[in-house]
């Protein structure tokens, strides 16, 4: 297996990438399965961050995306992870783990003194956390704000 740093020509692997991850996961219902937006999305943590992609045999099986932070209340510099993604025939052998290795290798050059992750509840990549070193910090609460005249009438 290879680690290397995604370059434009990868963008149509990546958008594809990405559109799996979205089928797999619960943004299905969320995010418009569109290609359109996962090129704009690859190019745009190509040219603003940085994309690792894993290959096995030339091909393609594995990205991780981001984005170089100043966190808004620590007021610490951190790489903070955009998309994930690793086939699921090349997974448990290590692969997602060498691409947190060269995220947080390039966020640490960076300047970056951490690495934050965001996942949907999920106990495998909990314990892939957990065991990478990571710790559980917060819990993201959202609300849905397609009919604000609802919304404001809950607030009183």
């Amino acid at each position: 297996m290879i680690i290397r740093q995604a370059g434009r020509a990868d963008v149509p692997v990546l958008a594809d990438m990405g559109q799996k991850f979205v089928r797999a996961t619960e943004y299905l219902d969320r995010v418009a399965n569109d290609p359109a937006h996962f090129r704009s999305l690859a190019e745009t943590v190509i040219n603003q961050g940085r994309v690792f992609v894993a290959e096995v045999d030339g091909e393609v099986v594995g990205m991780l995306g981001a984005l170089m932070i100043t966190h808004p209340v620590l007021n610490e510099r951190m790489g903070a992870e955009v998309i994930w993604w690793v086939d699921p025939a090349h997974r448990r052998g290590g692969t997602g783990a060498a691409l947190f290795r060269a995220a947080e290798a390039w966020a640490r050059s960076e300047g970056g003194v951490k690495m934050q992750f965001s996942a949907y509840r999920d106990r495998v990549l909990e314990r892939l956390y957990r065991r990478l070193g990571y710790e559980a910090k917060e819990v993201i609460f959202e609300k849905e704000l397609c009919d604000v005249e609802a919304s404001l009438a809950d607030v009183g």
